[in-house]
């Protein structure tokens, strides 16, 4: 079920395969192991911060 959120438009995220989810007010930024059935949570942003110049930098 965690694939239901799309992959991240950046290269850098399609690269690693990370997911963007909103929570409230919140971006969750995550990673899916299908081997370990596990879910990685990688950075969580203010919602209202201009990720993808967080990213690039």
């Amino acid at each position: 079920m965690p694939e239901r959120f799309p992959i991240y438009d950046t290269d850098e995220c399609r690269e690693l395969g990370l997911r963007r989810m909103n929570v409230d007010s919140f971006a969750v930024l995550y990673s899916v192991n299908d081997k370990t059935d596990s879910v990685s949570i990688v950075r969580v942003f203010y919602g209202g911060r201009d990720i993808n110049a967080i990213l690039s930098s």
